[in-house]
């Protein structure tokens, strides 16, 4: 029997659709939210986020998101608190250096770094450096190597 490199890439395509319809990055669009083990507010609070924080939709029940986070967790978040229309990202490493400019050399800003779990709204890329802004509107360079987004990464091989 022989298999056409077509009927493999369509089988291939069908397997995969289901799973990116339902992973979609979020990100906090209101000052705070509550996270919580369940889709309702009589579930316990799993964690309380900053505006900009990320994650991956991966599901949902009437006016819930179920939603995860960079360690993989997965938490529930009401809808009306984030937004797909934003672009944000958190610190992943245990702390990141805050740049005035996008240089490994540049001054530090004001602010010299920023703890894991910062997020922040990311404005622009320059090379391996991102521009971002905090909740309080102030102005970033940092190296992308220690963020954390969702991105839809899809790779087919055969």
């Amino acid at each position: 029997m022989r298999v056409s490199l077509i009927s493999i890439f369509a089988a291939a395509i069908v397997w995969l659709l289901p799973g990116l319809a339902m992973a979609n990055p979020v990100c906090v669009k209101n000052d705070r939210a509550n996270l919580r083990a369940g889709p309702g507010t009589n579930f316990k609070v799993t964690w309380t986020v900053g505006k900009y924080m990320p994650f991956w939709q991966t599901g949902g029940k009437g006016q819930w998101l179920k939603v995860r986070d960079l360690d993989g967790e997965e938490h529930w978040v009401l809808a009306s608190m984030v937004s797909s229309r934003l672009n944000c990202v958190v610190v992943k490493s245990k702390y990141a250096n805050l740049r005035r400019s996008p240089a490994g050399n540049a001054p530090l800003a004001e602010i010299p770094y920023a703890d894991r779990y910062t997020p922040f709204k990311k404005l622009e890329r320059r090379d391996a450096w991102l521009r971002v802004e905090d909740d309080y509107r102030q102005v970033y360079w940092v190296a992308d190597a220690n963020f954390w987004w969702p991105v839809k990464r899809v790779s087919v091989g055969f």
